[in-house]
């Protein structure tokens, strides 16, 4: 993901950090901050990035031109401040315009999403504007792509694909737009479905169709506009053909995700049953308190105390 976040520009986040609580390590493409206690991170990421950047060049065709920077922040609380409170689901943050992503460290972020996936992911973000900061990628795009290339898996959220195209909640690309506005659960479905427009992208045009898209929005056309020339055809009747995409290859996740399904079918009877034991239980209680009252009320007081035991 990445947004325009002014306090991502270096040289004015870092003017609130001790120069002395931060290691750096520089070359022609990458600059990456780090604290000690994330020394072994930033190695390993240093690695990521060199061989993910020559990937991703080839892919996209598009080359990084200037050097980025990487900040990798160690605590929750340095996170908060240096993105100026983005949400606590986003596991990174890029911006491009400025070159810099900022990252949590695996030791406080997200354990389902490895950190160097997220780095990869936000790589794809500066690679796309590389060169030209300005240029509107839409946000279905960016984050399908971004989430491909860093070989982000949709395995586990086809099931809130299937519940939304059952329920007709499935978002449209310019509410995908605004997915930094959304909250966990509907920025999780957002980001499956751009997979799955990125997907149907692939399908009917290749890398090569992708290729002439993305270079087209580079040059400054509106999304529909580098839609017509890249593919000949309205970006408005490619989301038409996403829609019936979801509806043919996602309602038959409803059998993938019986187990779901049966519970809400189930929970009903299963809050029934809970009153029946009640109810049950109190007309138990109600008669052994009638019985024990006529026992008492029908004996004596020497009845009561009186007994073979010895005291």
């Amino acid at each position: 993901m990445w947004a325009l976040v002014w306090l991502l520009l270096p040289s004015l986040a870092f003017a609130q950090v001790p120069s002395n609580e931060y290691l750096r390590a520089d070359s022609a493409q990458f600059q990456v901050f780090f604290r000690q206690e994330d020394a072994g991170t930033y190695r390993a990421l240093w690695g990521s990035l060199y061989a993910g950047a020559r990937r991703l060049e080839t892919t996209l065709g598009i080359p990084l031109r200037d050097t980025v920077t990487f900040i990798i922040t160690p605590t929750r609380e340095e996170w908060r401040r240096v993105t100026g409170g983005l949400p606590d689901w986003a596991q990174g943050v890029s911006n491009p315009y400025y070159r810099v992503a900022i990252l949590k460290s695996p030791r406080f972020g997200d354990p389902m999403r490895p950190f160097y996936v997220t780095a990869i992911h936000e790589l794809v973000h500066l690679l796309l504007r590389s060169g030209k900061p300005d240029a509107f990628i839409p946000r279905w795009l960016d984050e399908g792509l971004a989430q491909t290339l860093s070989g982000e898996s949709l395995h586990l959220r086809t099931g809130l694909i299937s519940q939304a195209v059952l329920s007709g909640r499935i978002h449209n690309f310019y509410q995908i737009e605004h997915v930094m506005q959304m909250r966990a659960n509907e920025a999780s479905l957002a980001y499956a479905e751009s997979i799955t427009a990125v997907d149907l992208l692939l399908k009917n045009y290749g890398w090569d169709g992708v290729r002439r898209y993305v270079g087209a929005l580079r040059d400054g056309l509106t999304p529909d506009k580098a839609f017509i020339r890249a593919f000949g055809i309205h970006i408005g009747e490619f989301e038409g053909q996403w829609f019936e995409y979801l509806r043919e290859n996602y309602r038959m996740s409803f059998f993938q995700n019986w187990h779901f399904y049966l519970g809400i079918i189930f929970l009903p009877f299963l809050a029934l049953a809970g009153l029946f034991a009640w109810l049950r239980r109190r007309r138990i209680l109600k008669k052994w308190e009638e019985e024990e009252q006529t026992e008492i009320i029908g004996g004596t007081t020497e009845d009561y105390y009186s007994s073979d035991d010895e005291y």
